[in-house]
């Protein structure tokens, strides 16, 4: 049997104890040399044929062999040290076994280093594209591979000449999916930094093997969005400017013409396995006029409650369920109220409607999901 034992320490006066024999543990900052006590990463440049494929596996591959990434972030100013201190970085993290960085947020202007210059975003700034440059060639010969991130943070500003530059969604997203016009702006961004060449390695990211893979928008999803409810004009509680939600019901629209010849041909196809409102109802005994079947009171020690039915002032017909709860334990899903016998499919959409009452005013959670 395991023991799990708790240290409490009181405050009071520590003394240190001998520890003969022992030694001193400090990683120094620019310390890019291998100990004994740590597994060694000889420093091995990535060759000119070392491009990262994907194998008929799905996985990623060099030369035909497997290849795994143990990866961090370099965001914002940290994707551009200064010359003096790329090459110990860089060293410093093929010490620690790191094959992989992340290049993330170098698109910001607002934090520190950037690689868009201020006055526009339609432009690179060199000194920060120099720095760039320089430690990826630092990291490639260390064997590390780069992770470039094209769209993460961008904000536009007016002479970029984006429409309501300053009402989209932060950071831009959402709009980069609708907007022709930021994509191609996006479009010009990618060409500029994945051309360009690099004087220290004299080739461009494009053309290098030391670039793994691209992100080209991150954290940013339409579906998401529309999950969320955010593609609706702000004034209607949504995050777009008008001129963009109109633009997306546009494209919407005509990707709907395309794609269906008339409007009896998309009500067939999008009707398809459907039910009419107040059919296909799954829930046994809704109305409990059965007392209390196909229901149950999940509980959970200590909390404690009580079902039944009760025949007073029902919402309809003649009962209701009734639940009295007696004790509980500050965690909601310790006392359920449900129903298991639901049967659902994917990609299908399912309207959830009850009535409900309380003696005083309480928040309910409604849930719909797997049982075990």
């Amino acid at each position: 049997m395991k023991k799990i034992i708790s240290i409490i320490l009181i405050a009071g006066s520590l003394f240190a104890q001998n520890f003969s024999g022992g030694f001193n543990f400090y990683q120094s900052s620019i310390d890019t040399t291998t100990q004994k006590f740590l597994p060694v990463f000889p420093k091995k440049a990535i060759g000119e044929n070392d491009f990262v494929k994907i194998d008929a596996n799905g996985k990623f591959s060099v030369n035909g062999n497997r290849i795994r990434f143990w990866g961090t972030n370099n965001g914002a100013a940290a994707a551009f040290p200064p010359k003096s201190n790329a090459d110990l970085m860089a060293g410093r993290l093929r010490k620690f076994g790191f094959n992989l960085i992340r290049l993330h947020h170098m698109d910001n202007p607002g934090w520190g280093t950037s690689l868009l210059s201020k006055s526009t975003t339609r432009s690179l700034n060199l000194s920060s594209l120099d720095l760039l440059e320089n430690y990826i060639s630092k990291l490639k010969e260390n064997g590390i591979y780069v992770n470039v991130n094209l769209h993460v943070s961008r904000t536009f500003v007016a002479s970029d000449g984006v429409a309501n530059y300053d009402s989209i969604p932060e950071m831009g997203k959402i709009v980069n999916f609708i907007d022709p016009y930021i994509m191609s702006l996006h479009k010009e961004y990618a060409y500029q930094l994945l051309t360009h060449l690099n004087p220290y390695t004299n080739k461009s990211l494009a053309n290098d093997p030391v670039m793994a893979m691209i992100e080209i928008t991150n954290e940013n999803s339409l579906y998401r969005a529309f999950r969320s409810n955010e593609l609706k004009p702000i004034k209607n509680g949504g995050v777009l400017p008008s001129r963009y939600s109109r633009m997306l019901d546009s494209l919407w629209i005509d990707f709907l013409k395309k794609k269906y010849v008339s409007n009896s041909a998309l009500q067939t196809a999008w009707n398809k396995g459907s039910f009419k409102a107040g059919t296909g109802e799954q829930i046994i005994n809704g109305g409990f006029e059965n007392g209390t079947s196909n229901w149950n009171l999940e509980l959970h020690s200590p909390a404690t409650g009580i079902f039944s039915y009760d025949q007073t002032n029902p919402f309809s017909g003649g009962r209701s369920g009734k639940v009295v709860v007696n004790n509980v334990t500050g965690t909601d899903w310790h006392i359920q109220f449900k129903q298991s016998t639901i049967s659902l499919k994917k990609d299908s959409t399912y309207m959830v409607s009850f009535a409900a009452k309380s003696d005083s005013p309480q928040n309910v959670a409604v849930s719909l999901m797997n049982d075990n």
